[in-house]
């Protein structure tokens, strides 16, 4: 790097300042930015979970096959339903075959009535295992 006296010239009155008032400027700039990015993201955040919520609430509880919504949605997202009865799965099957809340919300999130048939099998140790 060159250092000689040539590459160097005295500051004009009120050069510093201006650059310090540029450099300010630009700070406040990328503050504002960064804070509208925040609130933009938490917005959609909140905005996002207040769709997943609404999909769980409801203005009424329908029954079906002897059993509420509510029941179901206890069952199904608890990941009961391996522990139930026959007698049980059954109804909360027929409940998401035939309930307009349900049923959409539930294939939704990829299950379906055949799922809700199907049993989880014993966990059997074997010896040697």
């Amino acid at each position: 790097m060159n250092t000689t006296n040539d590459q160097w010239r005295p500051c004009r009155p009120g050069e510093l300042a201006t650059l310090a008032n540029r450099l300010n400027r630009r700070q406040h700039r990328r503050q504002f930015i960064q804070a509208i990015s925040a609130l933009t993201v938490g917005a959609a955040g909140m905005v996002g979970g207040g769709l997943i919520w609404s999909k769980f609430q409801q203005v009424e509880e329908y029954r079906f096959a002897g059993i509420g919504c509510s029941q179901v949605e206890e069952l199904v997202m608890g990941g009961r339903l391996d522990r139930l009865s026959p007698e049980i799965r059954r109804q909360v099957r027929q409940h998401v075959q035939e309930c307009p809340h349900c049923g959409p919300m539930l294939r939704e999130m990829g299950i379906t009535p055949e799922m809700l048939s199907m049993r989880a099998r014993p966990f059997v140790q074997t010896r040697g295992a």
